[in-house]
């Protein structure tokens, strides 16, 4: 057990030997798309989290922010963007995190909602068996509202999240689970109560927002203006998320305020400023925050590696320019006198639900649905496909995609190395390969003989205008996969047909079934 000598307030009791505990805070995890295949390759799994094994193991709390949902089901919801990021990872993804030593998921962010209200009830369910717990989301406004609570040693921590993004359209309801979503104006007022609140139980109530704008290497003067009054209500402390990009640590009356920690984990290795972050080693005690170290992060695909010197001189220059002292890899911090209740009582428990409420799943289906074009397309694999629908309507410029529901059958066992592989052709050429069902399905996990059914989305990178044509693909790991018969047209693949693309048309798609 470490120990130090807790600063305190002018108007605090006399300084006290208080034990020191240890919270590790890392960034965005995204939790999707190419994540999906390292959790079948068992020797890839393991090696996610080990140049980080011990900082997550060894902290009384370790806390992420969950960039999407862990769930099997849910639908594609319309997000009102040009081309959205659509992030959800299988069901394994959260086992992975309890057994790495996670205890606490962020989830108020602008993709809680990516999948629907009943995949984020899957992900919270999930995360409350697996042992974990979750903050700034919830199966209702309440449960949003409610604080993570952590009792380590003499101490009981709260962690409130919110996301102050703006993403009003995945808020928690009173009767809908969502994101506790505020518009960074209203943040003050609205989270001083639950401050308030959670002072009743615990000593250290920290925030943990989901704020400033993507690939910016420090908060805006609003943001920190924000950030400054959130520590007058009353927060011990603020661990941000984002930016995708490690910002600087501001003190505030003492009180830390990590602007970014830039990205944790995800299927791909970032580049630049997003391919390098900050893992967070908060020491606390009753009193509050002690210190913040830095620990540099990067991030590979599917594995979170080691930083370098040059990634924590970065750190400190944007630290110091916030004008905060650091020592080395730390930043020391006031906490001042001890707040909340006196002794060590049990905080509030969230319940643990008795079994998992799984969304509905659709990546095997019955029949095709109606609107669905049939069709007689064979692979050499022995896959079929049987029916096509594009999901569209006018498509705005610059930036545009495309929603893709295609139906799949196949005589008999599949490769699991399997991608579906969808080209964009026209005055761009792009690509995008994924995992079956929307990443969810291997062709391993394929009934013989049943209709499965692929809905995804492909973001075109260029600015599309006039008609683009799409055609589809077949791949086993990236060996292409030999058409032997078809009734659509080929060319370089199957083609499936077109859309157009107008400057200012106002939706991507719509989805009546996610109103």
């Amino acid at each position: 057990m470490l120990w130090l000598l807790a600063c305190t307030s002018p108007d605090a009791p006399a300084p006290l030997d208080l034990p020191v505990h240890h919270l590790t805070f890392g960034g965005d995890t995204i939790v999707g798309e190419n994540l999906n295949l390292a959790l079948a390759d068992e020797d890839v799994r393991a090696a996610m989290f080990v140049d980080v094994a011990g900082l997550l193991r060894d902290a009384d709390v370790t806390l992420l922010n969950s960039e999407g949902v862990i769930s099997g089901g849910g639908r594609i919801a319309d997000k009102g963007e040009a081309r959205p990021h659509l992030y959800r990872a299988r069901p394994a993804m959260m086992g992975v995190l309890a057994a790495a030593g996670v205890d606490v998921l962020a989830g108020a962010n602008n993709h809680s909602g990516d999948y629907g209200p009943d995949a984020l009830r899957e992900h919270l369910d999930l995360a409350r068996v697996a042992g974990l717990d979750y903050a700034g989301v919830g199966h209702d406004l309440a449960d949003a509202r409610t604080p993570a609570y952590r009792k380590v040693g003499d101490t009981v921590l709260a962690i409130i999240g919110a996301d102050l993004t703006d993403t009003a359209l995945f808020a928690a309801r009173p009767d809908r689970p969502g994101s506790l979503a505020l518009p960074l104006a209203r943040a003050v007022d609205e989270l001083a109560p639950l401050v308030a609140e959670a002072r009743k139980h615990a000593q250290v109530v920290l925030l943990t927002p989901h704020w400033g704008d993507n690939g910016k290497t420090a908060p805006t003067e609003a943001l920190r203006d924000a950030g400054r009054a959130l520590i007058g209500v009353g927060f011990d402390g603020i661990l941000g998320h984002s930016a995708h990009v490690p910002q600087g640590v501001e003190l505030v009356d003492g009180k830390p305020i990590v602007y970014d920690a830039g990205n944790f984990l995800a299927g791909h290795s970032g580049t630049g400023d997003q391919g390098s972050a900050v893992l967070y080693d908060v020491a606390f005690t009753r009193a509050g925050v002690v210190s913040v170290r830095a620990v540099p992060i990067a991030m590979r695909a599917a594995r979170v590696g080691s930083g370098t010197a040059a990634d924590l001189a970065t750190w400190q220059e944007r630290t110091r320019a916030l004008g905060t002292p650091v020592d080395g890899d730390a930043v020391s911090c006031d906490p001042g006198g001890v707040l909340g209740p006196e002794g060590t009582p049990d905080p509030p428990a969230r319940p643990v639900p008795a079994a998992v409420r799984e969304a509905p799943r659709d990546a095997i289906v019955d029949a095709l649905p109606e609107g669905v074009t049939p069709a007689a397309v064979r692979w050499e694999n022995g896959v079929s496909l049987v029916g096509y629908h594009l999901v569209a309507k006018d498509l705005r410029v610059p930036k545009a995609g495309q929603v893709f529901d295609l139906y799949f059958r196949a005589e008999g066992p599949v490769s699991a190395n399997l991608m579906v592989s969808l080209e964009g052709r026209g005055n761009v050429l792009d690509r995008e390969d994924h995992t079956p069902g929307d990443w969810m399905l291997p062709g391993d996990e394929w009934p013989p003989g049943a209709l499965i059914h692929d809905r995804s989305l492909m973001r075109l990178l260029g600015d599309p205008t006039g008609a683009v044509r799409f055609a589809l693909n077949l791949r086993d790991g990236r060996t292409l996969v030999k058409v032997a018969t078809s009734d659509l047209p080929l060319e370089r693949g199957v083609i499936l047909g077109e859309a157009s693309y107008v400057p200012g048309a106002p939706r991507l798609f719509e989805l009546p079934e996610m109103k």
